[in-house]
């Protein structure tokens, strides 16, 4: 759907749907679709790959699956997994300098960690306030 204004048009589509208009050589990160379905695609790769893997070709067989399942291109394989290795490899402390993600094996991270706001009986009311 679109809505012409002052000459511009607008995509008012669901984010998801959007997809940019690619020329074959501009396949890059921030050309991929915006929106929930590709932060849910991104989590789950990151959820599911052994940062430790390394060049080996797991990072590209679960991209590969992953884009499939969530219906995106092959096209963007490499530029997902170009993304993907420096995410885990560029350095959390700058000072430390040596903390990456891709020194954290499976064993030692949690993919998903619960936590609870503790309300008290007496604050609810109060709390209403700011729904």
């Amino acid at each position: 759907m679109r809505c012409q204004l002052r000459g511009s048009y607008w995509d008012l589509s669901p984010p998801d749907e959007r997809v940019p208009a690619l020329d074959h050589d501009d396949v890059s990160v921030f050309s991929f679709p915006r929106g929930a379905r590709a932060g849910s695609f991104f989590h789950d790769i990151l959820e599911h790959y052994d940062f430790t893997a390394g060049n080996s070709n797991h990072l590209e067989q679960l991209a590969a699956n992953k884009l499939k399942q969530y219906g995106y291109e092959s096209r963007w394989l490499k530029t997902v997994c170009r993304a993907i290795s420096r995410v885990v490899s560029v350095s959390l402390q700058a000072d430390v300098g040596q903390f990456r993600l891709s020194s954290l094996a499976p064993k030692d991270r949690i993919n998903e960690m619960e936590f609870y706001f503790p309300l008290n009986s007496r604050d609810t009311p109060d709390s209403s306030r700011c729904i």
